[in-house]
């Protein structure tokens, strides 16, 4: 019953964090905290970049442990008590921003939650700390430094795009810009495409690109009749 019990809650455990982590980061890469492509989604509706961060961790954690449950339970364990903590001193604040009907006892009972689940993150790290607790306690606040650079160098990068104050005369520009024009065949739709290209510059640039098979004899005596 014990062993059937451990099974069932780490697949349990597992599905939840397959399920929740990558969505968790689509919403931190919204708020430029993770990289952007954290936020992409794949034709099945699933954050994909999530899915493997998270699958490749699992992996490196499984090869370095040996395999070894007793050196990746005290990892889960405070991974669980951190994650309550802040979910619940999270909805403290959520109730003391709100003020609804009620929100002193809510905010009370989160905040005492949130105490419980910190103590048993903190107990939880000293007891199992040489067993292998000492790598989350390492890693937890790498990953919050390095979310933090990511969010600082995205700042950055909309400071240098945020159009200034001062208005800009476009006829700094000394000569025309070069319109490139993909097309994929002689059609209406490539004429229609260089009509509005030349509409910027006198000499618009056609470009196609071949791939293997394909006729390059046959549409440059398409595109020279026309």
């Amino acid at each position: 019953m014990v062993q059937f019990a451990t099974v069932v809650l780490l697949a349990l455990a597992a599905n939840t964090s397959y399920g929740g982590l990558p969505t968790l980061m689509r919403i931190l890469a919204d708020d430029n905290v993770p990289p952007h492509p954290f936020a992409r989604k794949t034709s099945r509706d699933v954050y994909w970049y999530g899915v493997l961060a998270l699958g490749v961790a699992a992996a490196v954690l499984l090869v370095g442990s040996g395999g070894n449950m007793n050196a990746l339970v005290p990892l889960f364990a405070i991974g669980v008590f951190v994650g309550f903590t802040l979910a619940q001193v999270g909805m403290v604040r959520h109730w003391r921003a709100e003020r609804t009907s009620g929100w002193a006892w809510r905010a009370a009972l989160n905040g005492t939650g949130a105490l419980l689940t910190a103590v048993a993150a903190l107990v939880t790290a000293a007891m199992k700390f040489t067993e292998g607790a000492w790598l989350i306690v390492i890693a937890l606040p790498l990953l919050v430094a390095g979310m933090q650079r990511v969010r600082t160098a995205y700042a950055h990068l909309g400071e240098r795009l945020t159009l200034g104050p001062d208005r800009v005369d476009p006829r700094i520009i000394g000569s025309r810009p070069t319109v490139l024009v993909p097309v994929s065949g002689v059609t209406e739709l490539s004429r229609m495409a260089l009509s509005a290209a030349v509409t910027m510059t006198p000499a618009p640039v056609a470009i196609r690109v071949c791939f293997p098979g394909d006729s390059t004899a046959d549409f440059t005596r398409q595109w020279q009749e026309r």
